[in-house]
């Protein structure tokens, strides 16, 4: 029998584990943690030739457009998205949902992108003060930016890593509307715990040379060194069920088909919002009946960087986030600028109205210049949304969810174009993804007084009608803040394995 028992190996986790392991107790984890295969080699972007040109294109699944969340999965990393579709269904005509059975859960897709949230955010969320939790996990994680910094507060940070020319004008650019600033990222500029820098080589989207930036594989790389750590992997957790002072947790063994479990004193549940929410809807037997979500509303908005327009761009560069920004006053939209270098111009060239071949020259006299704003908007809760479960067939180790989620109405989308072109991005168009698409959820699992959701949990996490099931990702929150959420949740991680 085991101490703790966490499911799933996302940030989380990770975090929760580490906190265990460091108070000495006896720790388990499960996940299916499908692993990547791919072997890209330690070149520039620049000169990946053919064969190795193949990793670079999207891997074959309709559902990964670019208004859905999956837009920047490649054959590279077609590990993320292995196996979702057989395990993890979801049924909805209004969000489109990014899921993942990877070995590091949502992190093996994440952007990077560092944000503190304000005291105020921390409330209307339900959080605790988790000043001292975000310097613990910066020590962990390593965070890159400036040491001044008002989207994420922190003492503990290395150099800022180098902006690539867009990133530069930008920054340069004499306005009072936004509020700039050069992004902080969990991306190593100096080598931290057996990791590399990153070495500037733009192929951020397709490998992660040296482990530079995070990703919650390779903390639990050093975790499995523990001798009181047992990593049970290849394994999806279908169930729970209390037994006196103890859980049982069950699973499926994704290569035989078995069922086994284990048995610990507490189960802490960090499948990331969406099936965290699942888990326990099918392991208390609550079907069919509608609780809150909360996810960030998402545009992407492609401009022309003047400046930059037939000039030759950095050679050495990441390929990640290079500026943050606010309107002056307004936290509800957070905005993040992406140089477009390393994407694919075939998600460009088969949506451009002309022939493939005059297309590819159009982009590629662009895409030095072209810079793809992300905006993020807060989620207050209020507008009409659900998540549910639904157990159609009760032979399946999971249920299916159905989720409704009308897109939300967001203001400010006009003023925003009227700016940007103040900073010389003109804008070229305006994709409005679907819900869903932010890959950004949260609040399934909402912190509230027992009976005023069907599915809840108090403040330590604790879920609701249970003694010792624990969640602690993002589900239990009550409010989505438009900056970015995974270095918070991995704060608010550790706050909750330090509680308890």
């Amino acid at each position: 029998m085991f101490d703790i028992c966490i499911v799933g190996s996302g940030p989380s986790a990770v975090i929760s584990a580490q906190s265990f392991l460091d108070k000495g107790h006896n720790v388990c984890l499960i996940d299916v943690g499908t692993e990547n295969k791919h072997k890209v080699p330690f070149k520039h972007f620049g000169e990946q030739l053919t064969p190795e040109s193949t990793f670079f294109y999207p891997p074959e699944d309709e559902t990964l457009t670019t208004e859905s969340g999956g837009a920047q999965v490649t054959k590279a990393r077609e590990h993320v998205i292995t196996n979702v579709h057989k395990y993890l269904k979801l049924k909805s005509d209004t969000f489109s949902s990014f899921q993942t059975l990877a070995a590091g859960g949502l992190s093996a897709a994440w952007g990077a992108a560092c944000f503190t949230y304000s005291d105020e955010d921390l409330k209307k969320a339900s959080i605790g003060d988790l000043q001292t939790h975000y310097e613990a996990v910066a020590k962990i994680i390593g965070i890159s930016g400036p040491k001044q910094s008002q989207f994420c507060k922190i003492e503990n940070k290395q150099r800022p890593a180098l902006l690539d020319h867009n990133g530069q004008s930008i920054l340069s650019q004499r306005q009072k509307a936004f509020k700039l600033e050069q992004s902080c990222m969990a991306m190593l500029t100096e080598p931290l715990n057996g990791r590399k820098s990153n070495p500037y080589f733009d192929m951020d989207f397709y490998s992660n040379f040296g482990d530079s930036i995070f990703r919650s594989d390779s903390l639990l790389k050093t975790l499995i060194q523990h001798h009181n750590f047992t990593h049970i992997q290849g394994a999806l957790v279908t169930s729970f069920k209390e037994i006196d002072q103890h859980v049982e947790v069950k699973y499926l063994e994704i290569s035989s088909s078995i069922t086994n479990q284990v048995i610990a004193s507490k189960l802490v549940i960090c499948a990331g919002a969406l099936n965290s929410y699942r888990l326990v809807a099918n392991s208390l037997k609550i079907f069919n009946t509608p609780n809150p979500i909360l996810c960030n509303p998402y545009l992407n908005i492609p401009t022309i960087h003047l400046p930059s327009l037939g000039k030759k761009g950095a050679h050495l560069r990441y390929s990640l986030s290079q500026v943050f920004g606010e309107f002056h006053g307004n936290t509800d939209m957070t905005l993040q600028f992406y140089s477009y270098r390393s994407l694919l111009l075939s998600r460009l060239i088969e949506q451009t109205p002309m022939p493939p071949f005059f297309a590819r020259l159009f982009w590629r006299s662009l895409v030095e210049s072209l810079v793809i704003v992300g905006a993020h908007f807060a989620d207050d809760g209020k507008s009409q949304r659900s998540i549910q479960a639904d157990q159609e067939k009760p032979e399946e180790a999971l249920p299916t969810l159905q989720i409704d989620y009308p897109y939300p109405a967001i203001d400010g989308t006009f003023s925003l174009i009227k700016n940007l072109l103040k900073l010389r991005c003109m804008p070229i168009g305006i994709v409005k993804t679907k819900m869903g698409a932010s890959i950004h959820y949260a609040g399934t699992i909402p912190v509230s007084t027992p009976n005023q959701h069907p599915i809840g949990m108090n403040e330590q996490g604790l879920v609701h009608t249970t003694k010792n099931v624990y969640v602690f990702d993002s589900s239990g929150w009550t409010y989505l803040p438009s900056r970015g959420l995974t270095f918070t949740i991995m704060a608010n991680a550790h706050r909750l394995s330090e509680a308890l």
